[in-house]
């Protein structure tokens, strides 16, 4: 099937329109190419209009827009310490969980110790300190 482009005249397939559900064929009367040129061609010209609207938008919408996704994630946990906490758990049950060998060398090694000095029960033990902080940490409400 084909469409004529009102803005070049050529006449193209379908798939190199815009769906339009609201026309009549289903497409907009511009192909592609020349719809993006336009585009191109007004945010050229609106400039200062793009600016002062979006300006507007951040100074209405502060909340939504200018908070960072950290900072909106931490003001939600905030005011939500349950919800936070339940989420956490089940988010993060398995790493609170599994704490592997790798993790643990790596803390006893900035803590000091050698590679002669770091042995099985001593992974062990610092294993079980790692599960109790977290443990402790989660169940602070």
């Amino acid at each position: 099937m084909e469409n004529t482009c009102i803005k070049c005249n050529e006449k193209k397939d379908v798939s190199l329109f815009v769906k339009d559900k609201r026309l009549k064929i289903g497409f907009q009367n511009k192909c592609k190419i020349c719809s993006s040129l336009d585009a191109k061609k007004w945010h050229e010209l609106n400039k200062d209009y793009k600016k002062e609207y979006q300006h507007k938008y951040r100074k209405d919408n502060y909340k939504s827009v200018c908070l960072s996704v950290k900072e909106r994630v931490n003001f939600y946990n905030k005011n939500n310490p349950i919800k936070y906490l339940e989420n956490y758990n089940k988010a993060n049950s398995t790493r609170i969980i599994k704490i592997t060998n790798s993790y643990i060398i790596n803390i006893l090694n900035r803590k000091g110790f050698t590679k002669e000095q770091i042995t099985p029960e001593l992974i062990e033990v610092q294993r079980i300190i790692i599960k109790t902080k977290r443990l402790c940490k989660t169940s602070k409400i």
